[in-house]
């Protein structure tokens, strides 16, 4: 499932209600939220994700960008916006700090096996792709 802040998170929850259901794992991916969400408290924001009934795996796309808003400035051709790279975020730390379990893929032959792990545990969990950022963006 794409979970997006518009009309994925109405489709997002019918897949939660039909994965625990169904007593079925969940892969959830979770496109570049706008960050004027925040302030309204996003679900799989907080440590309410934990509290959950369905087990999850969430997959990041870890291009160490705001790289939908990258993109669209250079759609728009204009100049670069402050605040779009972001080297300094640890998605594993950020996982683990709300006991999320956290798999790392930095080559695509690693992506498999992770989800698989992930999709092994028996909780939430979270599979940290990382992209080279210089590779282009995935948009």
């Amino acid at each position: 499932m794409n979970l997006h802040s518009a009309a994925g998170v109405g489709n997002g929850l019918g897949a939660l209600s039909t994965a625990f259901r169904d007593h079925s794992p969940l892969v959830i991916t979770a496109g570049q939220q706008a960050r004027s969400l925040l302030t309204y408290d996003p679900y799989l924001g907080t440590d309410r994700a934990l509290n959950l009934v369905v087990v999850m795996t969430i997959v990041v796309l870890n291009n160490r960008s705001y790289g939908a808003t990258l993109a669209f400035s250079r759609l728009m051709q204009t100049s670069e916006p402050p605040g779009v790279h972001l080297p300094g975020i640890s998605f594993e730390h950020l996982a683990r700090g709300f006991g999320v379990e956290c798999s790392n893929a930095d080559r695509s032959v690693d992506i498999y096996p992770a989800i698989q792990r992930a999709l092994a545990e028996d909780r939430p969990t979270l599979v940290n792709i990382r992209i080279d950022p210089k590779s282009g963006d995935p948009y």
